[in-house]
């Protein structure tokens, strides 16, 4: 016979394994139901001895004479059976097929997608390119893994940078309270002052139509607006390419037909704001038809850029 063996319980991070203290079962596939038994009181028996956690014992991994992975038996496929059937079937003979395997090269959200699929029902082995296990994984862990991603990626997008790691409590980011508010005033008023310098380039864009605007009050009005449509239409489009880029609904290979989807949206959004805006211009005494109407067709063009540049970017 072969040995039985144990394997860690592993998360995958920045592509190496982090080893838990958890640990699982794999035995080997000419094991007998009788075989397997007595392995498991004894292996229980030991354990307990030492206080240690009994969770391997939920499923049992079973493996081929080659130390690849064949598939799983539960506790509960030996107690159904009678010391007969036990002592003539085989690990192999039980063995069920996993709904979740997770490969060495998928990273958390594949295997986040893959425990989805799956309804997040059990452990699921982590195999190599040679279809051996070297570790096995639950579903929150890579739950764990991808609110640190996901908490990392909402705090750069919002402008705050290097957040600070809270190593009291181990979790990925210090709350909110736990961080001193002089690290708050870093890490925010450093993005801000970037994008202040930033935005003050419309200065010099401005300053060259001075005359324009000066002979077109209701223009410099509404310019405000016109820039407030288009930072939030870009927002949108951008947050829904996020989202449908981490759940796995948008890659490339369907990056095209998100374009097109977007344009139309945004050429229909452009139509209604842009109406919206001629009427909020005519509203105001002493608007002018044509300034009405060359507010409405820069909201249409703003969206549609913005929604695009959203999208694409």
């Amino acid at each position: 016979h072969d040995a039985p063996s144990s394997v860690p319980s592993g998360l995958v991070m920045a592509e190496h394994l982090q080893n838990y203290t958890q640990r699982a079962l794999l035995l080997p596939e000419s094991y007998s139901g009788s075989e397997a038994v007595d392995f498991v009181q004894q292996y229980s028996f030991v354990m307990e001895e030492d206080g240690d956690d009994l969770s391997a014992l939920d499923i049992l991994y079973i493996k081929r004479s080659d130390a690849t992975l064949l598939g799983y038996v539960l506790p509960a496929d030996l107690l159904v059976k009678s010391k007969g059937e036990l002592a003539s079937t085989t690990l192999g003979d039980m063995a069920r097929t996993f709904k979740v395997k997770l490969s060495v090269d998928d990273d958390p959200e594949d295997m986040l997608r893959k425990f989805r699929r799956a309804g997040f029902s059990l452990r699921a082995p982590l195999l190599d390119r040679e279809n051996r296990i070297v570790g096995v994984i639950n579903p929150q862990d890579v739950l764990k893994q991808q609110m640190i991603e996901d908490t990392d990626d909402m705090l750069r997008y919002s402008g705050v940078i290097n957040p600070m790691r809270d190593t009291e409590e181990n979790l990925p980011y210090a709350s909110y309270f736990g961080t001193p508010v002089w690290t708050h005033i870093r890490q925010r008023s450093t993005v801000l002052t970037v994008l202040l310098l930033l935005q003050s380039l419309s200065s010099v864009v401005l300053s060259r139509y001075q005359g324009l605007l000066e002979r077109n009050v209701f223009l410099a009005l509404f310019l405000t607006m016109l820039t407030g449509t288009g930072g939030n239409a870009g927002n949108q489009s951008s947050a829904l390419i996020i989202r449908g880029l981490s759940t796995g609904e948008i890659d490339d290979n369907n990056s095209h037909k998100v374009v097109i989807r977007e344009v139309v949206a945004s050429s229909v959004i452009a139509l209604m704001l842009a109406a919206a805006a001629f009427a909020r211009v005519m509203l105001t005494k002493g608007a002018p038809l044509q300034m009405g109407i060359t507010i409405a067709v820069a909201t249409y063009a703003t969206v549609v850029f913005a929604v695009a540049g959203g999208t694409i970017v």
